[in-house]
């Protein structure tokens, strides 16, 4: 009986080692692969991070390359070569548009997409900046004609306009000034009317009453005709360094200044 309650405890105990190791193990598995895990993740934030700035310089080149660039719709594929193509575009340019265009200022030329029924528009790129903002700036010339310009945007930009544009009726609706900007939605803030600040700090006039304003008029007349007076000019006047009770006495005239030249006469 003593032997099998010593086999029953030897299995138990080891029972519970094999449980012990089998617990260790798991945590140690557990624990290599979270650190896998960890590493993985850091790789994989990398390479994320990686693919984000290569996408940025890639879209950063594309708008480099299509910074001198336009579109021009509207115009019919009759050219047979890129000679007869680049007189069409010099035409509607110098006499559409009046802007003094040369051969030299257009680096290249060519339809955009592949050919269908529908009239494909033209991709021009021209040497300097400055030619395209001129004729970005006389487009509405051709408001009467059957051509029309736009930029030459990006697959990815032209999308986001797309959408920026829904988004801009709506704030258009509500009375704000937007407008898109490449790929951004430019909110202009609203103009205050000056007129209230105006009216805050404006003075208003006083208006006496007309019994109060006669009688300041009598004052003022009955004051200008005693400090005009030839008899107050012989008044005695109180010097500033005298004191108080010191006063300058002049002579006070007894006849006016006509029967004194009478006598004298």
């Amino acid at each position: 009986m003593d032997e099998i309650k010593c086999l029953l405890k030897a299995i138990q105990t080891d029972i519970s080692e094999t449980k012990d190791r089998v617990k260790n193990s798991e945590e140690n598995l557990l624990r290599k692969i979270d650190e896998k895990f960890d590493d993985v993740q850091l790789k994989l934030q990398a390479l994320e991070h990686t693919i984000q700035s290569q996408e940025n310089r890639l879209d950063f080149l594309e708008k480099q390359i299509r910074t001198r660039n336009i579109l021009i719709f509207g115009v019919e594929e009759t050219e047979r070569s890129y000679d007869e193509l680049l007189k069409i575009i010099l035409h509607i340019l110098n006499y559409n548009m009046n802007v003094n265009c040369s051969a030299l200022e257009i680096e290249y030329m060519r339809r955009k997409g592949k050919k269908i029924d529908k009239i494909r528009p033209i991709v021009i790129s021209f040497t300097t900046l400055g030619r395209k903002i001129e004729i970005l700036r006389n487009k509405k010339s051709l408001i009467n004609s059957n051509y029309y310009i736009k930029e030459d945007y990006p697959p990815k930009v032209l999308a986001i306009r797309k959408e920026l544009q829904e988004k801009a009726n709506e704030e258009r609706d509500k009375g704000k000034r937007v407008y898109i900007k490449y790929d951004k939605l430019i909110i202009l803030p609203q103009k205050v009317s000056q007129e209230p600040l105006q009216s805050r700090y404006k003075r208003n006039i006083s208006v006496t009453p007309p019994s109060n304003q006669k009688k300041h008029q009598e004052k003022n007349l009955t004051h200008l005709h005693k400090k005009h007076t030839l008899q107050s000019y012989w008044t005695p006047k109180q010097t500033l360094n005298s004191s108080s009770n010191e006063t300058f006495l002049s002579p006070k005239p007894t006849t006016s200044f006509h029967t004194a030249t009478d006598q004298n006469e």
